[in-house]
């Protein structure tokens, strides 16, 4: 889901807007593309306190 879908479900506190359908799903990422693309370029590393 878009940031923009989530402040408008929360305006309209209805949850139920953010419940799509496996069918739904895959027309969205056929417009929206893969929204979860960018995390898998961000790289980032833990602070040295918290590195195992």
């Amino acid at each position: 889901m878009t940031w923009d879908e989530v402040e408008k479900t929360s305006k309209k506190r209805d949850a139920n807007l953010l419940v799509f359908r496996t069918d739904d799903t895959l027309q969205r990422v056929e417009k929206f593309g893969d929204l979860f693309a960018p995390m898998n370029e961000l790289k980032q590393k833990l602070p040295k306190k918290w590195e195992l």
